[in-house]
């Protein structure tokens, strides 16, 4: 069975495995190995939030904190909340430093809405 992949105009393979290898670096730089599963789940992040054409995170990271900051109900989805902490906190944490927000918050709201999603989710895996 042949794949049709001009039937999928957001695949950008050249984008993502770049991110997997910085990602595979990372890990052996650091000698810690992530399970494939969230290896790729990591992966699909990066690209989406960042690596994407129109990324969210890359574009204008001041004005990213800023609307992460001035949330009080965050809206959206907890995942995409969490996600957003995880990769503010880790890729850009001079911008918080700079504007007077400790890097605990990205951590403290990251995990609380992980861990409500994970309750949410009926035994499914979540990374």
């Amino acid at each position: 069975m042949s794949r049709n992949v001009s039937a999928a105009p957001d695949l950008h393979i050249a984008e993502v495995a770049g991110w997997r290898a910085l990602l595979t670096g990372a890990q052996h730089l650091a000698r810690a190995y992530l399970e494939p599963a969230l290896e790729d789940y990591l992966v699909r992040l990066l690209f989406n939030m960042v690596g994407a054409p129109r990324g969210k995170v890359a574009d204008d990271a001041a004005a990213f904190l800023e609307r992460l900051a001035s949330r009080r109900a965050a809206p959206g989805s907890l995942l995409e909340v969490a996600n957003e902490r995880l990769l503010f906190g880790g890729l850009f944490p001079e911008q918080a430093i700079a504007r007077g927000i400790p890097l605990a918050y990205f951590a403290h709201v990251g995990k609380s809405a992980y861990r409500e999603f994970a309750s949410q989710q009926s035994g499914r895996a979540v990374y």
